[in-house]
């Protein structure tokens, strides 16, 4: 059994639903499932940056919808393409063996966080 304890406000992905709770909650899973929580969330507006849309793309195709997986994880494949940065790649070899949360771990490490917001690495979308 897995535990996760989320604040009020804490937004939960869990198989492309989204939820979010008003008080302190703590949320057993009893089987195997794909989640993300709290800050590990990505809204679509945050995703302004090809590094951002490249960690929002696989999110989508952890946890979003089923019928939007395959397109996010096209999109992510692109993405990686052209964005210039061993990390991205790293997160596409991670995400295709499955190991979806390692992938968006790097996506949320200080070598691609700062990038999200302050376009440190050029990318071949800027040329």
């Amino acid at each position: 059994m897995l535990t996760i304890n989320l604040e009020p406000g804490s937004v939960l992905l869990l198989d492309g639903a989204e939820m979010s709770f008003n008080r302190r909650v703590n949320v057993h899973f009893h089987t195997r499932v794909r989640f993300l929580a709290g800050a590990w969330v990505m809204h679509p507006s945050e995703a302004v940056t090809p590094e951002a849309q490249l960690y929002l793309a696989i999110q989508i195709a952890y946890v979003g919808p089923p019928a939007d997986r395959q397109a996010a994880w096209d999109r992510a494949q692109d993405l990686a393409r052209q964005i210039d940065n061993p990390a991205a790649q790293d997160m596409i070899e991670l995400a295709a063996d499955g190991k979806f949360h390692a992938a968006l771990k790097i996506g949320r490490s200080e070598r691609m966080l700062d990038n999200f917001r302050h376009r440190k690495i050029k990318t071949r979308l800027d040329t």
